[in-house]
């Protein structure tokens, strides 16, 4: 199991690495969300990075709940879901694509080979792009 996640944090505008303080497994329908709301509303008030691993099977709504609960906030929602049997290659592209449209207005920017070069494009991303009054969901 995923016990460390790379979190951004803005007050300090830096990554950073920090043990997982929230999993959430996603079995309800999508009706009778109010616990689900309560973590996720706790998450977004924090005044320190955090990081939510949602899981759950097919066609429960997870992204829908996620969507619904980040895009009205006042914050850059970055929302990237991965190919279940992508090769490395396809993942960085993929991920490198919702980069440009997130934080370059859709501008082609070129896929790194590794992720840990991808994630200092991202970083510079954050650096560059986000104002250090608004967060990044």
């Amino acid at each position: 199991m995923l016990r460390y996640a790379l979190c951004y944090c803005a007050e300090l505008d830096k990554l950073q690495c920090s043990t997982i303080t929230h999993v959430l497994e996603i079995t309800m329908s999508l009706i009778a969300r109010e616990e689900e709301v309560s973590i996720l509303e706790n998450l977004y008030s924090s005044d320190r990075p955090e990081f939510l691993a949602l899981y759950g099977r097919r066609r429960v709504g997870k992204t829908f709940l996620i969507r619904s609960f980040f895009e009205p906030k006042k914050a850059i929602f970055f929302n990237v879901t991965g190919a279940k049997k992508g090769s490395m290659g396809e993942q960085i592209g993929h991920f490198t694509e919702r980069m440009s449209a997130i934080f370059y207005d859709g501008l082609k920017i070129q896929a790194e080979k590794t992720w840990d070069a991808t994630f200092k494009v991202l970083t510079e991303a954050f650096a560059k792009q986000v104002p250090k009054n608004k967060k990044i969901i």
